[in-house]
């Protein structure tokens, strides 16, 4: 059977599905392994909060609430933003691996 190549779109769909993928496992590797269990309770309560807020309240109201609010609370964790920056940026290494190692084979890298 012929193998067709991906197209444009596929590929970038690939990228952007690995680095996702690459990014929850670090995030979650790295908050179990930085943050106290107490820290990650209350922060997987504030997510749930503020994930129903979004539901039921108007756009204005949610958005208000999430930058005076939520924002302030989760910034303030230097642990939790640091495992967010390593999280990024070992995600955007990881689909820029993958994207290069795709177009090696390819032969157009």
């Amino acid at each position: 059977m012929a193998q067709t190549k991906p197209t444009l779109t596929q590929q970038f769909v690939q990228f952007l599905f690995i680095g996702a993928l690459a990014f929850c496992a670090a995030f979650a590797l790295g908050a179990s392994a930085f943050l106290p269990q107490g820290a990650l309770e209350r922060d997987r309560v504030a997510l749930r909060l503020a994930t129903q807020a979004f539901n039921r309240e108007p756009w204005a109201v949610w958005w208000s609430d999430f930058k005076t609010g939520y924002m302030p609370f989760f910034l303030s964790q230097k642990a939790l933003v640091a495992t967010y920056v390593v999280a990024v940026a070992f995600a955007w290494l990881v689909a820029f691996w993958y994207d290069t190692k795709i177009l090696r084979k390819e032969r157009k890298l």
